[in-house]
């Protein structure tokens, strides 16, 4: 089993400055995907509106920079770093589509931080 750590910072009321960080953590089979991982904890960020097709983007996650090295890079032949560069919230380094990222015991503990759902 895999471990994964979903992270959220939360603003309380809106307020600027204050927040708080909020997690959650499952275990999967290895081989099961990032974006699985996370619908099994129902997390409404990661709604992976084309089920994992690598077509939507709406499964974009931001990996921990302590964790970058360990994941394997973005396929040259995959649609996934022009669905990440339309977003937003694009970082060149930690930006991810979830449904491409297949979770090995290396990825054991990966820390991965949610964005705001932006569909909604």
């Amino acid at each position: 089993m895999v471990k994964v750590f979903f992270s959220k910072k939360i603003r309380p009321g809106g307020q600027k400055g204050t927040s708080i960080t909020t997690s959650k953590r499952v275990s999967v089979p290895e081989g099961t995907t990032l974006m699985e991982a996370a619908r099994k904890l129902d997390l409404k960020e990661v709604p992976a509106m084309c089920g994992g097709n690598c077509a939507c983007g709406t499964c974009h996650v931001y990996i921990d920079e302590f964790y970058l090295d360990k994941v394997p890079p973005i396929r040259a032949c995959s649609p996934e770093i022009d669905l990440l560069q339309e977003k937003e919230s694009f970082d060149n380094k930690r930006s991810r589509l979830s449904c491409q990222i297949k979770l090995t015991k290396e990825l054991n503990g990966l820390l991965v931080h949610l964005l705001d759902d932006e569909l909604l």
